[in-house]
């Protein structure tokens, strides 16, 4: 029989899933310096700041 996490489990690990992504879009950034345009680094730090505060929400 599969057990079945918590759901406060669930949630960690969608933060974690959340800093994963995170990571990879400040990568991707950082793979672009010089060739997106500024509206690409905008929206790139939209995202990212978006991510946080669901991180902080899910970890509150």
């Amino acid at each position: 029989m599969t057990e079945i996490p918590n759901e406060r489990e669930c949630w960690y690990h969608a933060a974690d899933c959340l800093s994963a992504a995170y990571k990879e879009l400040g990568d991707a950034g950082d793979d672009l310096r010089g060739l997106a345009d500024p509206g690409f680094f905008k929206a790139l730090a939209e995202a990212k700041d978006a991510i946080n505060r669901a991180k902080n929400e899910i970890r509150a």
